[in-house]
């Protein structure tokens, strides 16, 4: 069975009370409980943040308990945020000892432990989502390695189907080239509106693009970059490329935003426009974040690809060839927002934020020297203090019972 020490639920409301406390209560929803936040616990900023943000996206939570704490009251020890997505395909992984679990609302390379206690009964979840090709689960994984840790039914709020889209779907390049040329002038002005936007770290803020957490979101980031140019009145493709489904191999690509330099997708997707006859430039600043780049090249980069798509710039998602799906509501701003929080939650873990250095020095790269930008606020109880304030402001605009609906 889970972990009886966890929650996954959406949250009601985070009461800070009085700023001499040492605990700051956090409410659920569903299920109806409430939790408490340690003001001393080293990730008591981070957590603060995610919750709250949490809150107000109306996005469940995975809470992590304290095996040992004040009977009645449990002490939150970890947060993490579940990926909400219906399983493609389950199969045999490259390392033993692991499962590997495809889900068409997450890009990332996903496993899952055969050693972990509750196995069976995680396999058991994973499975009939698998059956039932419209079951959503609330699935939280590792933020770095991406094995699952938890798999449960989401809540019926969250059981939404996708409609399909009749967008231009071909796997043949040729075809794509009735879109509109840009020249490459403008290119570069295109380029440059696009990454004004993106993320710094640690903490991001609110409608940045988050480029530096190239693990997940591809076609969210591609789908914004799109609407940016649809706003200019430039026509746009999107590019999608697959490992195969029963492969136990993945997509990967050398990346200076993910410890250990390499990072690994199941599909990615990024925008593409044609700049002349049978010539088109990719717009992928997770992976090249300092300008468009030759088809060629972008593919180039990128190990295990199996299969090569394109579609116009309708069709949101497309985790398989035979599978492309209209954004619901929300969706673009909703799955960036939770990728912020995972670019948080790793520029704040202990190898503080990316790009890492190593990484950098493998391609002949200079390493990036500290700055304001990039580094950890110099007080973190301050910064900690700051959230909590601004959270006990909106709890006393708000007043809700404690199990209602956020």
């Amino acid at each position: 069975m889970p972990n009886p020490l966890t929650i996954v639920g959406t949250i009601h409301s985070i009461d800070p009370s009085e700023p001499v406390s040492p605990r700051v209560a956090v409410r659920f929803a569903v299920p109806s409980m409430t939790a408490f936040l340690n003001r001393t616990h080293a990730s008591f900023a981070l957590h603060l943040r995610l919750l709250g943000s949490l809150r107000r996206l109306g996005y469940p939570a995975f809470v992590e308990m304290a095996p040992a704490g004040i009977p009645g009251e449990p002490t939150i020890a970890r947060v993490l945020i579940p990926t909400i997505s219906g399983v493609l395909a389950i199969g045999p992984d490259r390392t033993d000892g692991f499962v590997r679990v495809r889900l068409d609302n997450s890009s990332a390379r996903h496993t899952a432990s055969t050693a972990s206690p509750d196995h069976a009964e995680k396999m058991a979840t994973l499975t009939r989502a698998l059956v039932q090709r419209d079951l959503q689960l609330f699935i939280t994984a590792d933020p770095d390695t991406h094995e699952i840790l938890d798999a449960r039914e989401a809540f019926v709020a969250f059981q939404r189907k996708r409609s399909v889209i009749e967008g231009r779907v071909t796997c043949d390049i040729k075809a794509m080239d009735a879109t509109a040329i840009v020249d490459e002038a403008a290119l570069l002005q295109v380029f440059k509106r696009v990454t004004l936007d993106r993320c710094t770290v640690p903490n991001p803020t609110s409608g940045c693009n988050p480029f530096l957490y190239p693990d997940d979101g591809c076609w969210a980031r591609a789908h914004h970059v799109a609407q940016l140019l649809a706003a200019e009145q430039r026509e746009t493709a999107k590019v999608w490329i697959y490992n195969d489904l029963k492969s136990p191999g993945c997509l990967s690509s050398h990346s200076p935003n993910v410890k250990g330099c390499t990072v690994e997708w199941d599909w990615h997707c990024a925008t593409m426009i044609r700049v002349a006859p049978f010539d088109y430039r990719v717009i992928d600043p997770a992976l090249f974040p300092d300008s468009p780049v030759p088809y060629t090249k972008w593919r180039d980069a990128i190990q295990g690809i199996e299969r090569v798509c394109f579609s116009d710039s309708a069709v949101f998602k497309m985790p398989t060839p035979n599978n492309a799906g209209s954004e619901l509501p929300n969706e673009t701003a909703n799955t960036l927002e939770q990728c912020r929080l995972l670019l948080d939650q790793r520029a704040s873990g202990p190898d503080g934020p990316p790009p890492y250095s190593e990484c950098l020095v493998q391609r002949g790269l200079k390493a990036p020297q500290a700055s304001e930008a990039l580094r950890a606020p110099a007080d973190a109880a301050a910064e900690a203090e700051r959230i909590a304030s601004l959270e006990a402001r909106r709890w006393r605009a708000v007043s809700r019972p404690t199990g209602g609906a956020e």
